[in-house]
């Protein structure tokens, strides 16, 4: 039987860097929970808003370390994540009037990667190998991650039923970049059109992800990932860095599937003289 020890830990340690980062931009700004209850609905003081945001910071560090920790404890800390970020994720999707039907696919492998984990060690804890139903989870979340990010890029709107502009987050995300490693930045219609392009792409690989067990498409997506997240520094010169380490599993997911298969085609192939 194939070992699953690499891909698993891979899983584990990109989960354990997301959770860093969103406690590390926790004590930075308000999180999607307080700014929802304080900025927008006015529920509650600045000062519980603050004391909100510090509670949270704190168990997203200690749950984040909790999933290196032995199996049971893991799994105890993947499913308090998966239903913290999906906490997050609902009021996240509450705040945005622009686009919230994407952020349920752009950050599905915040929410379904913990999800998935907590099935994969529940087989370690019963004695199987292999991630059983938690590649379907990792598959999707990967894919919905890609194929959602895609659609902000190129535009394209399911809830108004349009083909808009880029988002606007994108394209200055593009300006800045450009600027800080060229010196200049192409017009916004060029940035436009590379986004659409860029978008398109991102469909593409979500699709192929779905299709079949592609190790070059996960690698991509691998590389891709950790490249876009890593922009994040340049971007953002406060939270850049806990940006970064919040969208690892971006780039952790699909590394993780890779390892899964590059493992079971090892164990498939004869051994040869």
């Amino acid at each position: 039987m194939p070992s699953d020890r690499a891909a698993l830990w891979t899983l584990r340690l990109a989960l354990t860097a997301m959770c860093l980062g969103i406690a590390w931009h926790r004590t930075i700004d308000f999180d999607a929970v307080s700014s929802l209850l304080y900025v927008d609905l006015g529920w509650c003081t600045e000062e519980l808003a603050n004391g909100l945001s510090a509670a949270g910071a704190s168990l997203f560090a200690l749950a984040g370390l909790a999933l290196l920790l032995p199996a049971p404890i893991a799994r105890l800390a993947a499913g308090w994540v998966a239903l913290w970020t999906l906490v997050l994720l609902v009021c996240s999707m509450a705040r945005d009037p622009q686009w919230p039907e994407v952020t349920p696919g752009a950050w599905a492998v915040r929410w379904l990667g913990p999800l998935a984990l907590w099935i994969w060690l529940g087989r370690r804890h019963r004695g199987e190998t292999g991630p059983g139903r938690a590649e379907l989870l990792l598959r999707l979340a990967a894919a919905a991650t890609f194929l959602f990010h895609g659609m902000e890029a190129a535009g394209v709107r399911f809830l108004e039923a349009s083909f808009s502009a880029p988002k606007g987050e994108f394209v200055d995300f593009l300006f800045t970049i450009e600027r800080r490693l060229f010196g200049s930045a192409l017009t916004q219609t060029q940035n436009e059109a590379l986004l659409r392009a860029v978008g398109a792409l991102d469909a593409t690989v979500a699709i192929l992800l779905l299709c079949g067990r592609f190790v070059p498409v996960a690698l991509w997506m691998v590389a891709w990932g950790f490249l876009t997240a890593g922009l994040r520094i340049l971007e953002y010169e406060e939270t850049g860095p806990a940006k970064f380490l919040t969208r690892a599993p971006n780039g952790g997911v699909p590394l993780c599937l890779a390892l899964c298969w590059w493992q079971a085609r090892r164990a498939a192939t004869p051994n040869r003289p």
